[in-house]
């Protein structure tokens, strides 16, 4: 995999170049949402097996707008995301951008309980979690586990930095977004296009317009699962 980070408008018309057809989404910031910072916007594209990182710090906001504005809103394009809600609402009230064609992996593990039968489904499960729970399906390895578990630590401590420089820092920031296809296609397999799917389908379109709402509130209230 090819890691290409996007710090200026030359960078931006490089990414513009590439040819998506599904792109994986992710974003880093503190207290993410219209009021919080955004400091990186993640990019995987599966085709080309390229990983964008946006460093948002250094870009205007009129250079994301450019970059990514057309391919976020574009019906032709899925995006693959996990919990997209505070995403949505960030990216629209700081970015001005409008997320259309989204899949919400997280959804669809709950999904792939409810139609497997094996566990609970009254609640959504963190990224982490996941990718822990069925490891072996989509081929993360420990290592990239704990790379994963120990810079989510360091983040949630509110006293380090997203050091760029930091090899594990653009790992654990790559396996935010390079295993969701993977996810999705596991769960989709046992989902199928039935009710399930539907109110799937119903709930991704709730999250995609949250940026509506009056206020946003990124609270412990949002992990009770509506599938």
């Amino acid at each position: 995999m090819e890691y290409i980070i996007i710090e200026n408008s030359i960078d931006i018309s490089k990414f513009k170049n590439d040819n998506f057809d599904e792109l994986s989404v992710d974003i880093e910031g503190d207290n993410l949402c219209r009021d919080g910072k955004i400091y990186t916007i993640q990019v995987y594209s599966p085709k080309s097996n390229k990983f964008y990182l946006f460093d948002c710090t250094k870009l205007s906001v009129s250079e994301v707008q450019s970059g990514l504005d057309g391919i976020f809103s574009s019906y032709l394009i899925k995006k693959y995301f996990f919990d997209c809600r505070s995403d949505v609402d960030a990216l629209y009230h700081q970015y001005k951008i409008q997320l259309n064609n989204v899949i919400d992996v997280q959804l669809f593990e709950v999904g792939f309980r409810k139609c497997s039968g094996i566990a609970r489904t009254n609640f959504y499960s963190g990224l982490y979690k996941t990718l822990e729970k069925y490891s072996y399906e989509v081929g993360i390895s420990m290592t990239e586990l704990q790379i994963k578990d120990k810079i989510s630590n360091q983040f949630r401590s509110k006293i380090y930095d997203i050091n760029l420089n930091d090899p594990d820092v653009l790992k654990y920031l790559a396996i935010d977004v390079i295993y969701l296809p993977k996810l999705y296609n596991l769960f989709f397999r046992k989902i199928g296009h039935g009710n399930v799917f539907r109110s799937i389908q119903n709930e991704t379109d709730k999250r995609t317009k949250i940026w509506m709402k009056p206020i946003f509130k990124n609270d412990r209230s949002n992990a009770i699962s509506a599938i």
